[in-house]
């Protein structure tokens, strides 16, 4: 199952995936003001980072991944991402950014924060997929357009102590990281 790039624009230039940018935009200047000193000399890609939903296997839970399977679809809460620029990566342990059960894009969750993913993020070891082919669409009729991937199985190398698979990737209409996390459950039994 192949998805094609479809474009969306955004029904008012003020508004994207239902936040009021200039609203999110004196947060960024307010948070900037704060963290200017310890960003010095670090890349700008860090100082903007937002987190979206993402719900790997669509209506599956848990997310129980076979390696021997071809592909997975993966939705994420995201419509501007930068597919050149997104990976998947499958992570061990926990982390506070982490949950109990699977995320739903039907009743998604957002209180992860940068931080906690960025944390688990720099315990990886270098296993990561970058997608096969994506689709924007709006996956729980909200009225807000997501994203969804499909990406091959075999390139994420999963381990039977995988415990997240972590998207990260980047904003195609700014310079924010947008990073998001989902469990998954590695079935080596089929």
């Amino acid at each position: 199952m192949a998805f094609e790039p479809v474009e969306t624009a955004p029904s008012d230039p003020e508004t994207r995936s239902g936040v009021d940018r200039r609203l999110f935009m004196r947060g960024v200047a307010a948070s900037a003001a704060v963290a200017l000193p310890a960003l010095a000399g670090r890349a700008s890609a860090h100082a903007c980072c937002r987190v979206c939903w993402v719900d790997v296997k669509p209506n599956c839970c848990p997310n129980a991944i076979v390696p021997d399977d071809e592909v997975i679809l993966i939705a994420a809460g995201w419509p501007h991402f930068d597919p050149e620029k997104v990976k998947f990566i499958p992570t061990k342990g926990s982390v506070d950014a982490g949950f109990d059960g699977c995320q739903s894009f039907q009743n998604p969750r957002y209180d992860r924060d940068c931080r906690g993913i960025r944390e688990l993020l720099a315990e990886r070891d270098g296993r990561f997929a970058r997608p096969e082919s994506w689709a924007v669409l709006d996956m729980n009729g909200d009225g807000t357009p997501d994203t969804i991937f499909t990406v091959r199985v075999a390139d994420l190398e999963l381990e039977p102590d995988d415990a997240h698979l972590i998207l990260a990737g980047h904003d195609a209409e700014g310079d924010c990281s947008v990073i998001g996390i989902d469990a998954v459950d590695v079935r080596t039994d089929g």
